[in-house]
């Protein structure tokens, strides 16, 4: 089309500065951390227990971290089938970090990535990983 200019909106660049900024894999990281503070307070407590029955009694002491473990791992498996299972969201994090990494790429060709983007449906609380900006468009990755 001849005269045609693409619109320009000073509007559209000061929202999407106003976008929360967020690392990559922030959400998986701090799942993951959630997961790794309860069992390793699960285990302090077996521990202490166990270290309380081994002071007064050997065999007390290795029932008690026994029955402890047991217990955990009863728990992990009762809860959610594996609830307490911090590598998924380790193995996430590390995912969404080499993809960050990868879309930092673009940033000289004038695209700018949004990490980590909340949204809400009738099905929770959910965030975009990666959304580029650029040129060319914008893509949700």
């Amino acid at each position: 089309m001849k005269g045609f200019r693409p619109r320009t909106d000073a509007g559209s660049e000061t929202r999407l500065r106003e976008l929360p900024v967020r690392a990559a894999g922030a959400h998986a990281w701090k799942q993951a951390y959630r997961r790794l503070v309860v069992i390793i307070s699960i285990l302090g407590a077996i521990f202490v227990g166990a270290g309380f029955g081994l002071a007064k009694s050997g065999l007390v002491g290795i029932g008690i971290g026994v029955f402890g473990l047991v217990v955990l791992t009863l728990l992990e498996r009762w809860v959610g089938g594996g609830w307490l299972d911090a590598l998924p969201w380790i193995t996430g994090y590390r995912g969404e970090r080499t993809v960050s990494d990868l879309l930092a790429m673009l940033a000289p060709f004038g695209y700018k990535v949004i990490h980590g983007i909340p949204y809400t449906d009738d099905h929770g609380t959910h965030n975009i990983d990666h959304t580029v900006v650029g040129p060319s468009g914008i893509y949700a990755v």
